[in-house]
């Protein structure tokens, strides 16, 4: 996803840019099909306003989170996700919420001033993470945020040395500190795009000021329960902590052998140090790996035009299940073969059986069966079906609640048209026995 927000006079020059690149990268070197690549933009690479871009491949809010839950409900166990986002992060003010509690992580798709009702419409991070973490078991998640606020997609106690990541608001209750939800309010060094050797090369920030918004999840899209799943493989790379700032340049690459000149692109700082370390390792590397040279590559952008720059990229990860330093970058985990092409089975394991309808039997039958295994010294496993023929349960309401028993008169009752009868039982013959007659006469 790629935002450059040409119709805004604040807009971007190198989110596109950066998704194109990101889309190139992983068709050439890391396996996935054209036709598996989607990339949202609002212009055309290099171009500031172009032609108008198909409305299916613009990245509103509404095509990011239906694209995401498209690649969600169709991954399957041994599938990989990669997904990406250049743009402006922000901080959200939800002010339906209490007085001090912190802000949101969001991030702002292109039509964000063409929300409902006149409001903003953002995408708050948490969103995100039940759509993500929503994956089936056993497919490895990708995510790469060049962008400010974007700290929370994944987990946030998911870092390397396992502490929680920066800015995080804490609560406490009756003497017990928990941290929330909701972030700090970050503060941001303005000599980092304003200084000279940066407005050099058109250095800027990829962050906009806090945003007041009523119920920033009005009208969104249904997305899973917030949850995480023990189950997931999730590994994020966000390019600044809280109060860092994530930012965008001017970057020369050498020429061709068609034009030796240097060519001249903007980027994000995270996406081209992304790439740049992806060829250094050959395309082959731990995600520890690529996270260190990672590092490497952004030590030496801040030489090439951005000496005040602040902002360090950030690895977290989905725990007990991802191990940055063994699991490689884009490449699916060993699956057991009665699992490969699994999808998605939560709600099936969830889904409860419905109960069985059985027909209530007529007024007294119960006590005269019961009497008559009682007498006969039969137990109750003896007994046969008293309803032999039924036809199976029906699931409907009026039986399962009342049944729609009829005519219950004389043993036999009617439910829906079927009838139903107790089996005859045997009449017992009484035996008699020839006895002399009695002969009293002798007697005095």
């Amino acid at each position: 996803v790629g935002c450059n927000y040409p119709s805004k006079a604040f807009g971007l020059a190198g989110a596109v840019n950066d998704a194109f690149l990101i889309a190139e990268t992983l068709q050439a070197h890391l396996g996935f099909e054209a036709e598996n690549v989607c990339v949202l933009h609002d212009v055309y690479p290099g171009q500031k306003k172009s032609f108008k871009v198909e409305p299916a491949k613009c990245p509103t809010r509404v095509n990011i989170i239906q694209q995401l839950q498209l690649v969600v409900r169709s991954a399957r166990s041994g599938d990989v996700i990669f997904f990406s986002f250049s743009g402006y992060g922000l901080q959200v003010d939800d002010m339906d919420g209490y007085q001090d509690e912190g802000y949101d992580e969001a991030i702002l798709p292109t039509d964000f001033v063409d929300g409902r009702d006149g409001d903003y419409s953002v995408i708050i991070t948490s969103d995100i993470h039940d759509i993500l973490l929503g994956v089936a078991p056993n497919v490895v998640v990708t995510v790469l945020m060049d962008c400010d606020h974007a700290t929370s997609i994944i987990d946030v106690a998911g870092t390397q040395d396992g502490s929680l990541v920066n800015g995080l608001k804490y609560s406490n209750f009756c003497g017990l500190k928990a941290h929330t939800g909701k972030m700090l309010l970050a503060n941001h060094d303005r000599d980092v795009w304003q200084e000279d050797r940066a407005r050099a090369v058109k250095a800027r920030p990829r962050f906009q000021p806090v945003m007041e918004i009523d119920n920033p999840r009005k009208g969104r899209l249904p997305t899973r329960p917030s949850m995480s799943r023990p189950s997931s493989i999730a590994f994020c790379y966000s390019a600044a902590a809280n109060g860092q700032t994530a930012m965008e340049m001017q970057i020369s690459m050498p020429g061709s052998m068609e034009s030796p000149e240097p060519i001249v692109k903007q980027h994000g700082v995270l996406s081209w140090s992304f790439v740049r370390a992806l060829v250094e390792l050959n395309y082959e590397c731990t995600h520890l790996d690529l996270y260190q040279e990672i590092r490497k590559q952004m030590l030496k952008v801040k030489e090439m035009g951005l000496p005040r720059m602040d902002q360090e990229v950030l690895l977290t990860i989905a725990t007990p299940l991802s191990k940055p330093g063994v699991m490689r970058l884009c490449q699916p985990v060993q699956v057991p073969a009665h699992q490969l092409g699994r999808g998605n089975s939560l709600g099936q394991s969830m889904r409860l059986n419905p109960p069985v309808v059985v027909p209530p039997p007529p007024p007294g039958y119960v006590a005269s069966q019961q009497s008559a295994s009682a007498s006969s010294g039969y137990g109750r496993e003896a007994q046969e079906p008293m309803y032999p023929g039924a036809r199976p349960p029906q699931r409907c309401a009026s039986e399962l609640i009342h049944h729609n028993v009829e005519g219950r008169d004389g043993g036999s009752f009617k439910v829906h048209g079927t009838s139903y009868a107790p089996p005859q039982q045997p009449v017992q013959q009484q035996q008699h026995f020839n006895r002399a007659p009695r002969d009293f006469s002798h007697e005095s």
